[in-house]
């Protein structure tokens, strides 16, 4: 079920998430609304998805049917998936989501797609955030992550007088694919969200996440200054791997 304190920004707490079985459900109450830039998918049951207009082409070269799971807290999640061909090497029963199927996370299974709205029939990018299921509430960029409320993963140290560092008492950090990255530490808030932002894309790299999907998790996913990219410089050169 979505929490209020996980959404981001721009995103409309919707729900795919119930507590009767969809298949007893009205499938027009559930399916999404579809927004600007995104098309429709049609699954069976009655149940839509939507992905942005830039995937459409490629998501319709299969075909994608509504899979109904229950949850372990008496409710039930609807996926949009796919089955996977034996030409494709899988074997029989095989199946492919469309949330990881859109993040590219097929090859790497320890990857974790979450829907950053709760509903896991809006499948469009901005809508997805690639991690573990631990760890993406902490990368989420909807505050509260930290003791810094304006960023995510950036922490505050008062005691760094005592012990010499009162010039860079932020810290920054994140966590990705089981592993917490510090970043160091910096003068000013800002640069330590920089820094974490600048940390956490090249991880994303290595993995081959798409960056509208990184965007989701970053501090300042549009923002482009000339103030930015200079201190992104400054703190590239701070940050220890």
């Amino acid at each position: 079920m979505p929490k209020g304190e996980d959404f981001v920004d721009g995103l409309t707490p919707t729900t795919s998430s119930l507590k009767q079985d969809p298949r007893d459900a009205d499938p027009v109450k559930l399916n999404p609304e579809v927004r600007e830039g995104e098309r429709v998918v049609f699954l069976t049951r009655g149940f839509i998805t939507t992905v942005d207009e830039s995937e459409y082409e490629r998501v319709m070269r299969y075909s994608w049917h509504a899979n109904i799971q229950p949850h372990g807290d008496g409710h039930f999640k609807i996926y949009a998936v796919r089955g996977r061909r034996a030409s494709e090497g899988f074997p029989k029963g095989a199946k492919q989501y469309l949330h990881r199927f859109l993040v590219l996370a097929e090859e790497h299974p320890d990857i974790h797609v979450d829907h950053l709205d709760g509903n896991s029939l809006r499948n469009s990018l901005k809508n997805l955030a690639p991690g573990l299921p631990i760890h993406n509430k902490m990368n989420l960029r909807c505050g509260g992550s930290g003791n810094v409320p304006e960023y995510v993963g950036v922490y505050r140290f008062p005691s760094t007088a005592k012990n010499g560092n009162s010039s860079k008492p932020f810290e920054a950090s994140f966590n990705f694919m089981g592993e917490r990255f510090f970043c160091g530490r910096f003068a000013t808030a800002y640069e330590a969200a920089l820094a974490r932002d600048t940390a956490l894309l090249e991880e994303h790299k290595k993995w081959g996440i798409p960056p509208i999907v990184s965007n989701n998790v970053l501090n300042f996913p549009h923002e482009d200054t000339e103030e930015k990219r200079q201190c992104i410089q400054r703190v590239d050169e701070e940050i220890p791997f």
